[in-house]
């Protein structure tokens, strides 16, 4: 030992106090020695001085045995001590050390080596207990205040763990379903796993115990959560449970609804655009799958793609009817009957495939079917359509009567290809988004971040700095921070800063931390990078200004027609009243000659 140790002995004998202090000196230990011979005396020094180490005898005038050693770690539970037995105490010593004490000597068992080296030992254990306390309270700081659920459930599917900020926005408290069946609460929650399959709870339970590690997105009261499902192991590498983490993303939920919602406006706003119209008969398409049933086809989709010649002959058995004058307009066609020829003329090679499905579907007895539909005009000219049939009501027996309808979309289809690549790029930035969370001193200072944060600002070490120093670059707080709204006020506090040096903005979100006192201590910030959302956002939002403007170009177009439409009706109105007028004079001249 190269430093000088503050040790307190307390020791009501003189003869074992003098022998501690001299194997002390002969260690050639540095150190300060202060003896006290009752408990009362020691427990008053330590209430207010501070020591490395305290040597305490457990037969004590005014306490005896493991009485002695639990009232002064009510005192100071901080320090180490190491407790002095007789020969006939040693299992007392054994109890001590199970009941906080680092050690226990015996009394004439002791030489200097031995002295030192508990000495030693008790303090670095002592520190050590302390860093593994600290640690262990900070990372339970972090873990109930970051928006995440951590659990775990054994072999037999029963809860073991279940800690989390995120459990409070499900009505939880931390540790409520340890011990709990996860097989039987959760026994009918969904999971919906990234390549869009939906599967129970309970399966993805079995293939995680079965070693297979899993991701998927659960809600539960209206809150979403996208989870990791990972098998823990033993020494032996036998699964032993799964460990899952629950990262709450309801907000990015509404948002790709709110997405969702978006394309279905613009996409109704182009479906009530005026639209084709057609009446066709399939009666002899009809009669043709009928003879192909009786033949013991029974699944058409499975004998079409064998037969696609048998599609090809369904085509040119549909008679067209009867068309309207927008579909003349769309199709580029000079007449009705150069679009009653067939089906063959407007059909690109893409339409087979939509027709095929739609066989399938009236096949197995559907009378409605719906698609998208790639077709031509006269001009060859490929046009995006919606494609909308019907089987006129008492007509489901013989299809003799099919009402269709055809939107044309191919702006629209343009338009969604843009926005579903927008989409696409939203989808990546939002699920690549990670929060990096950082817990703030009240005098500003970082206490501590993650590894998100280390990544989001790298080169530098965060920890010790001042908040705005390290982030922002600031000498001094600026009075929009919302970290020092939340240690004034006490209340969460969201704000997007950008940071002037990187020109790159963030989303933070300030969580205040309150002792048993309810006054803040610490601040947890959560840190996130929205830089490409901001990005994002901007060109939906000219994307979206396009499409408006499209809608109005195209209503505009069609209020002309329409005026155009009246000033010919008013013209042959005139016309019709002149004519009148001019045979009333007739009649009057007609009348003179006679």
């Amino acid at each position: 030992m190269d430093r000088k140790i503050k040790i307190l002995l307390i020791e009501d004998n003189p003869g074992d106090a003098r022998l501690i202090e001299v194997m002390l000196k002969e260690a050639n230990v540095q150190y300060e020695l202060e003896c006290l011979d009752s408990l009362s005396s020691g427990m008053a020094k330590v209430k207010f001085d501070g020591y490395d180490i305290i040597l305490l005898d457990l037969g004590l005038p005014d306490s005896h045995g493991l009485a002695t050693l639990t009232k002064l770690n009510e005192i100071r539970p901080e320090a180490p001590v190491i407790v002095l037995t007789g020969l006939a105490d040693e299992e007392t010593g054994i109890k001590a050390v199970k009941e906080g004490a680092q050690d226990f000597l015996i009394k004439g068992q002791v030489d200097k080596n031995l002295l030192t080296r508990s000495i030693q030992y008790a303090i670095e254990r002592k520190a050590a207990d302390r860093k593994l306390h600290e640690s262990n309270e900070r990372f339970r700081i972090v873990l109930n205040n970051a928006p995440i659920t951590i659990f775990a459930i054994d072999k037999r599917g029963v809860f073991t763990l279940s800690e989390g900020k995120g459990l409070e926005r499900v009505g939880l408290r931390p540790g409520e379903n340890v011990g709990v069946s996860a097989l039987g609460l959760y026994e009918k929650l969904k999971v919906t796993l990234h390549n869009g399959e939906i599967m129970m709870m309970l399966e993805v339970v079995r293939r995680v115990l079965a070693g297979e590690t899993m991701t998927g997105i659960t809600e539960l009261r209206g809150i979403y959560f996208e989870n990791q499902f990972t098998p823990y192991r033993d020494a032996q590498g036998q699964v032993n449970g799964l460990i899952g983490v629950a990262t709450i993303i309801t907000e990015r939920m509404q948002a790709e609804k709110a997405l969702a919602e978006s394309e279905a406006h613009y996409r109704g706003l182009f479906e009530e655009s005026p639209i084709s119209l057609w009446e066709e008969d399939f009666s002899s398409v009809k009669r043709h799958i009928d003879k192909l049933r009786a033949s013991g086809v029974s699944d058409f989709r499975a004998y079409f793609e064998e037969h696609p010649e048998e599609v090809v002959r369904c085509v040119s058995a549909t008679k067209i009817i009867g068309v309207n004058q927008t579909t003349l307009k769309l199709f580029k066609a000079d007449s009705k009957e150069r679009l009653l020829e067939g089906l063959n003329v407007i059909f690109s090679k893409e339409s087979f495939d939509i027709f095929k499905e739609e066989l399938i579907t009236f096949a197995a007895g559907d009378t409605q079917f719906q698609s998208e539909a790639v077709l031509k005009n006269i001009a060859d000219d490929k046009l995006y359509t919606v494609v909308r049939l019907s089987i006129a009501p008492g007509y489901e027996d013989t299809w003799g009567k099919v009402f269709v309808s055809v939107s044309d979309i191919t702006e629209r289809k343009r338009a969604e290809e843009t926005l579903e690549k927008e989409r696409k790029r939203m989808e990546v930035i939002l699920s690549a988004l990670k929060t990096g969370l950082s817990l703030i001193n009240p005098d500003m200072t970082i206490a501590w971040v993650s590894q998100k944060v280390r990544e989001m600002f790298p080169g530098r070490e965060p920890v010790g700095q001042v908040c705005h120093v390290f982030y922002e670059s600031r000498a001094t707080v600026c009075d929009g921070c919302g970290t020092l709204r939340a240690f004034k006020d006490g209340k969460v506090c969201e704000s997007e800063q950008v940071v002037p040096a990187t020109g790159r903005w963030y989303y933070i979100i300030s969580q205040p931390i309150k002792d048993t006192a309810g006054r803040v201590v610490n601040v947890l910030e959560g840190i996130t990078d929205i830089t490409e959302r901001k990005k994002a956002e901007e060109e939906l939002r000219k994307l979206n200004e396009e499409l408006e403007q499209r809608v109005k170009d195209r209503t505009a177009e069609l209020e002309e027609k329409n005026e155009e439409l009246q000033k010919m009706n008013r013209l042959f109105v005139g016309r019709e009243l002149r004519m009148v007028e001019l045979k009333e004079r007739i009649k009057e001249l007609e009348k003179k000659n006679e």
